[in-house]
């Protein structure tokens, strides 16, 4: 058996979904960017984390029953005038915004 049908495999038994989907492409990357072993394995691992965080979030979601599904994008800016949109979008993205301090 070739060595990459055996990593394809023990990805299966591991229930790696993620990885084993994307093997592929990531070896590609890999090559073509001259990384390491441990570049592999952590742009591997990182797929399968991403993967897995979704389906968890998904679930949860699907769980909760929700009506309508609403994201920031369907929030209507303009409709509250004193509203810094920037700054909010901020928040979304885990990027604080600290404002600047008034000097006295």
């Amino acid at each position: 058996m070739i060595k990459i049908e055996i990593v394809k495999s023990r990805l299966k038994n591991l229930r790696m979904a993620y990885s084993l989907s994307e093997i592929d492409n990531v070896l590609r990357d890999i090559e073509k960017s001259n990384g390491n072993y441990l570049d592999f394995l952590d742009a591997l691992l990182k797929i399968e984390e991403n993967g897995r965080e979704l389906r968890t979030i998904g679930n949860r979601i699907k769980q909760a029953k929700f009506p309508v599904i609403k994201t920031i994008s369907d929030f209507d800016f303009s409709r509250i005038a004193n509203l810094n949109k920037h700054q909010i979008l901020s928040y979304c993205d885990g990027g604080f915004c600290i404002p600047p301090l008034k000097s006295a």
